[in-house]
């Protein structure tokens, strides 16, 4: 089984001058007549961009995957809803639609999405928000949450933070998700912003599948990290890429010094740019 995935929205344009990039991220995963949509960016630039890779999501997706509750992950799913001629099945992770917000000194600054389940579902689409760990939603194409925390515990970021019961805690993202694709390559695992910690995603996928890892996509927020830290993240990305061969196709919110040092570490690294495209079997 063939498949394509291509970069629809990233924040940086490739050599294709036609398309335009914006904070966020969307891929279109295609494999023959089924079609993906992972992650939609902050507008609808990823529909605009598509049609110049004539693609287009309107007419042929009736998945999508939204990696976490982020503005820059689901802005354009409202402008999807307006434009799709399908019912759409909505995947999610647990507590998609809780608000999240990030630390602004002593205020908050709300980053979450901007519709509502009832929204989606009043247009008489689904949402199908997944709690078990590996979930098969088109053929080789799978959900993969709950995720192994082991390999980096101390990842929660203190500058997202979420309602609880007694104000506002830590965002732990246990409504983050990511995609993988099986090819005969490997696998393809594509993350949007890995706040769980791109190591924890990486471990938990080798555990949950008995195929390599062929290529890794999308952002892994490393750009926050520093020291032994992102140290330790770097190596085991090198490592990996170095004993199996795994492409390693960074973007988003990897940060200029984690992608930079991951090109003088990997022959296999290269730039996720808007427009980039990964033809597979």
């Amino acid at each position: 089984m063939a498949f394509t995935i291509t970069t629809l929205v990233e924040n940086s344009a490739g050599k294709h001058k036609s398309l335009t990039a914006e904070y966020g991220l969307s891929f279109l995963v295609r494999s023959g007549t089924d079609c993906v949509v992972f992650d939609t960016g902050q507008s609808d630039l990823f529909l605009r961009n598509a049609k110049y890779l004539r693609e287009n999501p309107a007419d042929d997706v009736t998945q999508v995957v939204l990696s976490h509750g982020h503005y820059d992950h689901t802005g354009g799913f409202p402008e999807l809803l307006r434009a799709t001629t399908r019912n759409l099945t909505l995947h999610i992770g647990s507590g998609f639609f809780a608000p999240k917000y990030g630390v602004n000194g002593p205020a908050l600054e709300y980053n979450g999405n901007r519709f509502s389940r009832a929204e989606v579902e009043q247009h008489g689409h689904s949402v199908q928000e997944h709690s078990e760990e590996l979930t098969e939603i088109l053929e080789n194409v799978f959900v993969v949450t709950k995720f192994d925390r082991t390999q980096d515990p101390d990842w929660p970021n203190p500058g997202f933070v979420i309602p609880g019961r007694t104000g506002f805690e830590i965002d732990r993202f246990e409504d983050e998700v990511s995609l993988v694709v099986k090819t005969k390559q490997g696998l393809v695992l594509l993350v949007g912003c890995s706040h769980p910690g791109i190591l924890n995603i990486v471990a938990t996928v080798q555990q949950r599948f008995e195929e390599p890892i062929y290529a890794i996509l999308g952002g892994t927020h490393l750009m926050e990290a520093s020291g032994a830290r992102l140290h330790k993240a770097l190596s085991a990305l090198s490592a990996l890429s170095s004993r199996d061969g795994t492409l390693l196709g960074m973007s988003h919110c990897t940060g200029e010094t984690a992608m930079g040092r991951l090109a003088e570490l990997s022959e296999h690294y290269f730039h996720n740019h808007t427009g980039t495209s990964l033809i597979l079997e």
